[in-house]
């Protein structure tokens, strides 16, 4: 895994448990989630992947992501998963 790739692992870690934080009270669950996420992810993501996008591009990527996550590697850690996919773009 390239030193990119960790760190954005940790970045969607980060990002996970702000997210559990900031839902706590219902125990994490938001079923808006891609979207907070993406908001959360707006400044931070750019710069480590050198791309910029929209928030709406970000809801739109976490959706896919999860999709394909279910799909294809659904007992690995989920933040590997999408940082790999992500170095991709």
């Amino acid at each position: 895994m390239s030193n990119k790739t960790e760190q954005i692992t940790e970045l969607l870690s980060q990002t996970g448990s702000a997210h559990h934080t900031a839902f706590l009270d219902v125990d994490g669950h938001d079923p808006d989630w891609p979207s907070w996420y993406a908001e959360y992810l707006q400044d931070r993501l750019p710069p480590l992947l050198g791309i910029e996008f929209t928030t709406s591009d970000l809801t739109n990527l976490m959706i896919e992501l999860d999709r394909s996550y279910r799909v294809e590697k659904p007992n690995t850690p989920w933040q590997s998963y999408y940082a790999q996919r992500m170095m991709e773009l």
